[in-house]
């Protein structure tokens, strides 16, 4: 699997729930990138695998321990946050383009200053953007 970099996170939460989702990039086999939003695999419920002083394991299946979210335990591998969120997939990314495919439903990650922290990002990995911010 390609390695996939944090552009920005961001707490998410309804009455019942909390977690961290993750605004990532990474490059395509094709050499195009994508931008897509991940959270930390979940492995199982904390209690699962808590001993009997309530310690969970540094490592679980091959996999760093990231921590607990909402009383789940997750671990170091980025997964698709859910098949219904939207990916923007590019040669050189149109601030234009991810507005209109992430406003709608996703318009969190559209804000001034995630888009500072994508055109950073960019920039940083030397891939074309259409005009700065």
């Amino acid at each position: 699997m390609p390695e996939v970099i944090i552009v920005t996170s961001k707490e998410q939460s309804t009455l019942a729930s909390t977690w961290t989702e993750h605004l990532c990039i990474h490059k395509l086999a094709d050499g195009k990138w994508c931008i897509d939003i991940r959270g930390y695999e979940v492995v199982g419920e904390a209690s699962e695998f808590e001993d009997d002083e309530g310690n969970i394991p540094d490592v679980i299946e091959g996999l760093a321990v990231v921590g607990t979210e909402d009383g789940y335990v997750v671990v170091d591998n980025l997964v698709l946050h859910s098949d219904d969120y939207p990916e923007y997939c590019f040669e050189t990314f149109s601030f234009a383009d991810f507005d209109e495919l992430f406003a709608y439903d996703n318009s969190e990650w559209c804000s001034p200053e995630v888009k500072k922290d994508i055109q950073q990002t960019l920039t940083d990995l030397n891939i074309g953007f259409d005009k700065p911010i």
